[in-house]
């Protein structure tokens, strides 16, 4: 078992392969296995309603610097999986990782476009892939730019 001291000196590479590991084994591992596989209770991530919310409650307690470094790594993994053959459970998992762990972010573009939390994640996923952008934060940037449309 993995310690969030050891998670903290983690590089975007090792954090991308932990995490791919913990995703496949939610669904193709034993009973047990998919039972412990997002379970960071060691870690003192308390238990909480979904999986993802688990991700999001380690990702918290990460330092600044290995913040960094998982959400980059959630970034490759986001785009790696849309040519590779990964199951559709996962590259949803990924992308809601994504919003879960930048939603102070899309806090502040659905306050700029008058848009609810969801459908602000929605266009920032649209924008980082329609308009070239390497990152969910290019996206979140993007839309902070933009102009606010009037209804």
């Amino acid at each position: 078992m993995i310690s969030l001291e050891e998670l903290n000196g983690y590089s975007p590479q090792e954090f991308a392969r932990w995490l791919m590991a913990r995703l496949k084994q939610q669904y193709v591992g034993t009973p047990e296995q998919r039972y412990r596989a997002l379970d960071f209770r060691d870690m003192g991530v308390p238990v909480v309603e979904s999986n993802l919310d688990s991700v999001k409650g380690l990702f918290e307690k990460l330092l600044p610097r290995a913040q960094r470094c998982f959400r980059s790594a959630v970034e490759t993994l986001v785009c790696f999986a849309q040519t590779a053959d990964i199951s559709r459970e996962i590259k949803e998992d990924l992308e809601m990782i994504a919003v879960l762990i930048s939603i102070e972010e899309l806090q502040a573009v659905a306050q700029r476009h008058s848009w609810q939390i969801d459908e602000a994640a929605w266009k920032v996923r649209e924008a980082w892939k329609n308009h070239g952008l390497k990152s969910f934060e290019e996206g979140v940037e993007y839309l902070l730019r933009s102009p606010v449309s009037t209804p």
